[in-house]
């Protein structure tokens, strides 16, 4: 049995405004209203998350996190409305299932993606896999 159907290691995480997001040993998974993802871990580069302070009036809104998914296809992915909580469990898994994969957002890593995009570019283009 493939592991993309290995069901004893399907793990759901959470879900959140109508998005769930499941992980397997090989695999994470995002369900939404408008989108879906099926994203091998191994093809994760660099994943961090943002956010923008929202206020309502006096009282302040708890943070909403959009979590950015770099793959080495040179693909963005953008998950959105994910609590600090769940962005934080999320990238802490996948670092601990893939210790390869940057995380966090950081000038230096942000540099390094690029170079790594780069290489990984001129490595296809000349036939070297």
């Amino acid at each position: 049995m493939s592991e993309a159907n290995s069901f004893n290691s399907f793990i759901p995480l959470f879900a959140n405004d109508g998005a769930e997001f499941y992980i397997t040993d090989s695999f994470i998974i995002n369900f939404s209203l408008f989108d879906t993802y099926i994203i091998p871990l191994e093809n994760i580069l660099w994943i961090y998350k943002h956010t923008k302070k929202l206020s309502h009036g006096v009282s302040e809104m708890p943070n909403i996190y959009t979590l950015h998914i770099v793959l080495t296809s040179g693909t963005h992915i953008q998950l959105k409305n994910y609590m600090e909580k769940n962005a934080d469990a999320l990238i802490a898994l996948l670092s601990n299932k893939n210790p390869h994969i940057l995380t966090g957002y950081s000038h230096e890593h942000k540099i390094l993606a690029k170079k790594c995009l780069n290489y990984i570019h001129t490595a296809k283009k000349h036939g070297i896999t």
